[in-house]
């Protein structure tokens, strides 16, 4: 009988010795300038949560392994790369759970990963390994959204092109938009893009872009709804009979102007004993209205009084009521520009003349035009 002795092979020195030849060679690096026909696989990248590899995952790369190595040896200039999806919510949430930074716990992660699939012997070119998480590459993610973002389909030329170049008219219509979103998300230059933009009046932010154009107010009601004045004084509660001038004054949800309302209010009351004086606010409070839109009650009522906002200023313009107002400047609202110098008071004196000067006229509020049909004629002349 002849011996055979059969040497025990000795797995962990030999993976350990060609492994880290390969490294050293880097035997799997694919070639940029090379002759060979090129190849591509490409693996799932995983992501590096802290239990590290499970067995679904060499399950995939092993056979992917196996393609590589085979058409390496029919000659073709193989890529293989591996990465680490390593941004988002699962590297925030182990951050959470573990109680540290995601970066910390990424890099420990990643670190642990490769070392596994290191041990696997996997044919793959590391230097061209890829982080989801590195500034390096999401940069390119985000230029991509933005190109996107700023490109239309052209159908006729088959391909994306800027959106600046698109020619299909564009119209932005807006009460306003407040100055302060405006900026803080810098949407000034997206406002400019469009061919029209319709602002119900010009206290709206963009009425500097050169497409600018102001219409009515779009302030759309039925005459036919609105109630009789002997309806709307009954309504209000007083003689339906009685040929008294009434005035309204008009609060709004702003405490310092409420204050100053009921205030004049009071003055005013005491002031013109000839005069009906009601206060209309959306607080209702006691000795007040409460009523809101008061719109629909507007033919009982003579003068308005209020702070100049869009609501009441339009509503006196629509139904030709006398309006004088204290108006504001606000940070997203100018009232002046709503006003003609008439209509505005500086003090209550001022008010209490123009009143006794103007209740026992027939003084008409100035009209405007309907607003939605203005802004329909517009568009008409982009077609």
């Amino acid at each position: 009988m002849v011996n055979i002795n059969i040497m025990e092979y000795n797995f962990v020195s030999i993976e350990e010795k060609w492994q880290r030849y390969w490294r050293e060679k880097k035997v799997y690096n694919s070639s940029n300038n090379s002759d060979l026909p090129k190849y591509y696989v490409l693996d799932m990248f995983p992501y590096p949560s802290g239990s590290g590899l499970h067995v679904g995952h060499p399950l995939g790369y092993i056979a992917s392994d196996i393609i590589s190595r085979y058409k390496r040896t029919k000659g073709f200039n193989v890529l293989h790369p591996m990465g680490f999806d390593s941004f988002g919510l699962p590297a925030e949430q182990y951050a959470i759970k573990t109680g540290q930074h995601p970066k910390i716990t990424t890099e420990n992660n990643i670190v642990r990963f490769k070392e596994q699939l290191n041990k696997l012997g996997l044919s793959y070119d590391w230097d061209r390994e890829i982080k989801t998480s590195d500034s390096s590459y999401y940069k390119w993610t985000q230029w991509i959204f933005l190109k996107l973002y700023n490109s239309y389909f052209d159908k006729e030329k088959n391909k994306a092109v800027n959106i600046d170049d698109l020619k299909i008219p564009k119209i932005l219509a807006s009460r306003f938009l407040n100055p302060a979103y405006v900026n803080k998300f810098n949407l000034q230059s997206e406002i400019r893009r469009y061919q029209l933009i319709i602002s119900i009046e010009k206290t709206a932010p963009f009425i500097d872009s050169p497409f600018s154009k102001t219409t009515a107010p779009w302030l759309l009601f039925n005459h036919n709804e609105l109630y009789s004045r002997k309806r709307a004084r009954m309504h209000f509660g007083l003689n339906q009979m009685d040929d008294k001038p009434l005035i309204v004054i008009c609060g709004t949800g702003n405490k310092e102007e409420l204050k100053f309302f009921s205030s004049l209010a009071d003055e005013l009351k005491r002031k013109l004993t000839n005069i009906d004086i009601l206060f209309n606010s959306p607080a209702n409070q006691p000795g007040q209205m409460g009523i809101w839109p008061l719109l629909k009650f507007i033919r009982g009522v003579d003068v308005l009084i209020g702070s100049g906002g869009y609501n009441l200023v339009h509503e006196s313009r629509m139904t030709e009521t006398q309006l004088f107002a204290f108006p504001q400047k606000r940070l997203y609202d100018n009232q002046f520009l709503r006003l003609t110098p008439d209509e505005c008071c500086n003090t209550p004196e001022e008010l209490i003349y123009r009143i006794e000067e103007n209740c026992n006229k027939t003084v008409k509020a100035s009209t405007y035009e309907n607003g939605v049909f203005s802004a329909v004629k517009m568009i008409e002349m982009l077609q």
